[in-house]
């Protein structure tokens, strides 16, 4: 933590001219902790931290995310959208400092733009699209610590010096391709041209000419992956009224996922009081805020509130045998929440209580999204 307080420290020493810097973590739990220790060290200072990662309710999500590209995405007056809707003002800076943090959803498409940015050390090609949210925008004034785009990567090392792996980072990358990635870092004696020798960055990180085994095993599992998947795939698209085929496989529906490997499952909060009802709000119990136990289908306004209000997790987070986190019977009919799951969190008039389970603690937090410990 003292080594990212020092590269933020240029954004307090020109008040007149603070600027912007996103902060890269690898998981959501360091990304958490991130925010919550630089709130901590800016608790006296006019600093602006925000947090945005996907273990948020959609709404929350979406609503961090427009702030975020009205403050630093492309420089556009306010205006009225074709379709009536008004459209705010964006890429207006805050006038004291800013510094976001979050994870990988900043590799998505995100039209932000900052002036500093810091990342944990991942493989190289996503460092380069994590840089490529600074200085995104041409024509913006940068402050003087901000001439040039920088990426400031920060390399997990023990306690004697030698790079490591974060255990809790889990397989989120691949081992040997962050030991790669950390050694070619090491070679680099000037600036990577962006993008003219971007490729032969990337080149040069997954060549197939390691032969380390951690190498072995990842091209190894590469190769299933890639099996797994054709086995899978979709095929082209052509006129007909047969639709067999596009689920006929010999695979088993367990091993099939988006984002293979994952094992994920999407929770609507809620709060359980003691008399065994559900609530979407904390403390405000009316008719509105009661989980509905029936819903119909062509109520789009009602899907819509109960989606967004939605989070992905894994699934081994959650008691699936426990009925306080199964959903009311009739959602079975309803396309969209057939397959949603309660977070049960238990509330009383003084205290909202985390959902437990294998000795973890889950909480909703309005500020930092889904939090376990």
């Amino acid at each position: 933590m003292r080594r990212i307080l020092d590269i933020l420290q240029p954004l307090h020493s020109r008040p007149e001219m603070p600027g912007a810097a996103l902060i890269v973590c690898n998981t959501v739990a360091d990304a958490q902790d991130t925010e919550a220790a630089l709130r901590d060290a800016y608790k006296d200072s006019p600093s602006l931290v925000r947090i945005l990662h996907a273990r948020m309710p959609v709404h929350q999500r979406n609503a961090v995310t427009r702030r975020l590209e009205r403050w630093t995405g492309p420089a556009r007056p306010a205006h009225r959208k074709p379709d009536g809707r008004w459209t705010s003002a964006t890429g207006r800076r805050p006038d004291r400092p800013l510094v976001v943090i979050t994870t990988q959803v900043a590799e998505q498409s995100l039209d932000v733009d900052f002036d500093l940015v810091i990342s944990d050390l991942a493989p190289f090609a996503l460092l380069a699209q994590r840089a490529g949210r600074g200085h995104r925008h041409q024509g913006r004034t940068r402050p003087p610590y901000a001439e040039h785009p920088t990426l400031h990567v920060l390399n997990p090392v023990t306690a004697t010096g030698n790079p490591t792996v974060p255990e809790h980072w889990g397989p989120v990358y691949d081992g040997s391709l962050l030991r790669r990635t950390h050694d070619h870092l090491n070679t680099l004696t000037g600036p990577v041209a962006v993008p003219e020798k971007l490729q032969h960055h990337v080149d040069a990180v997954y060549s197939d000419s390691y032969t380390a085994d951690d190498d072995i095993h990842r091209r190894a599992d590469d190769n299933a992956k890639q099996a797994l998947a054709n086995l899978v795939a979709l095929r082209r698209h052509r006129t007909g009224t047969n639709l067999h085929p596009l689920t006929n496989t010999d695979a088993h529906p367990d091993e099939i996922a988006t984002r293979i490997g994952s094992d994920s499952t999407r929770v609507l909060p809620t709060y359980l009081t003691p008399d065994g009802r559900h609530w979407l709000h904390p403390t405000q119990h009316t008719p509105r805020t009661a989980l509905p136990q029936h819903i119909d289908p062509a109520d789009r306004p009602t899907l819509r509130r109960i989606m967004n209000a939605t989070i992905p997790i894994n699934s081994q987070w959650l008691n699936t045998a426990d009925p306080t986190t199964r959903p009311p019977a009739d959602w079975s009919n309803v396309p969209g929440l057939r397959d949603l799951a309660l977070l049960p969190q238990p509330t009383t008039r003084t205290a909202i209580n985390p959902y437990l389970h294998k000795g973890k603690a889950t909480l909703l937090d309005p500020q930092r999204g889904l939090v376990r410990a």
